[in-house]
């Protein structure tokens, strides 16, 4: 009997010791328990672009392509809107072949087509209204707020209040290129991390995620209960990397207004883009 319980005892120990070594993630059907609840709010954008002559108002694709570039990045549907990336609202900065063609003032980019694709099927991707005057620049100018109804206000509440959170890092990863990224390539990974919000500090400073794959973005969850039982993730933050370092950026607003222009190419490769009505 003694033999037993020495050996239970043992067992205990070292199970107990183990876990101290564990990842503070969830493994197993438990990660998958929180991708599950969390990965209706998470849906790709593509976002195209073509250039406008200022002087005729032609528009020009690229090598005979109908926009001259575009962007894939993570959209976060909210109750009354959706956040979204600086790289869907401002493309072209994140596009070589046009950074090589920006030395002239004649042309300037417009968005073209705004594409979304949900992570919860493989449906091609389908039209999303986009308004640049409707945007709502978070502070570091980095993530924007969209107040739109398009998604019938099912998304995620924002938690802005300051203090200890013991939430989750939600980062969305594709094993393909990520122009080629279908769904079949993404995938989630869950990561706890405990932050404590301090007023009038809007950024925070947060571990490389653990993978090879290409990291499209993520978002910051934190646990609420809301009734026995009854537990909701709101967002507190959206993950991007900035100067090396990833990095967790609170919904805070900016105070300052963001005029999104963007910089004058040069017109060596343009398309001419055939307008409707024309």
């Amino acid at each position: 009997m003694k033999r037993i319980i020495l050996g239970l005892a043992g067992m205990i120990f070292m199970a107990s010791i183990n876990a101290q070594f564990l990842p503070r993630s969830f493994n197993s059907s438990n990660q998958q328990l929180i991708e599950e609840a969390v990965k209706g709010g998470i849906f790709i954008i593509r976002q195209s672009y073509q250039l406008k002559d200022t002087n005729t108002d032609e528009l020009y694709g690229f090598h005979n392509a109908e926009h001259f570039g575009y962007t894939v990045s993570v959209g976060i549907k909210a109750q009354n809107g959706y956040y979204l990336d600086n790289m869907a609202v401002e493309p072209w900065k994140y596009d070589n072949k046009f950074i090589e063609y920006n030395d002239q003032k004649q042309y300037l980019p417009v968005i073209s087509e705004s594409k979304y694709r949900s992570l919860t099927d493989d449906s091609a991707f389908s039209d999303l209204p986009y308004d640049k005057d409707k945007l709502k620049v978070l502070s570091g100018g980095q993530f924007y707020f969209a107040q739109d109804s398009f998604f019938d206000n099912q998304g995620f509440d924002a938690d802005n209040s300051d203090g200890n959170k013991d939430g989750w890092l939600i980062w969305v990863v594709s094993s393909d290129s990520i122009k080629a990224a279908g769904n079949e390539s993404l995938s989630l990974l869950v990561y706890r991390n405990e932050l404590t919000f301090e007023p009038g500090k809007n950024t925070y400073k947060i571990k490389e995620p653990p993978t090879d794959n290409r990291v499209l973005g993520g978002l910051y969850v934190v646990p609420e209960v809301t009734g026995i039982g009854k537990i909701s993730f709101c967002i507190g933050g959206l993950l991007n990397k900035k100067e090396g370092y990833w990095q967790v950026v609170r919904l805070t607003e900016s105070i300052f207004k963001r005029e999104i222009i963007g910089d004058k190419p040069v017109k060596e490769g343009l398309t001419p883009i055939q307008q409707k009505g024309k």
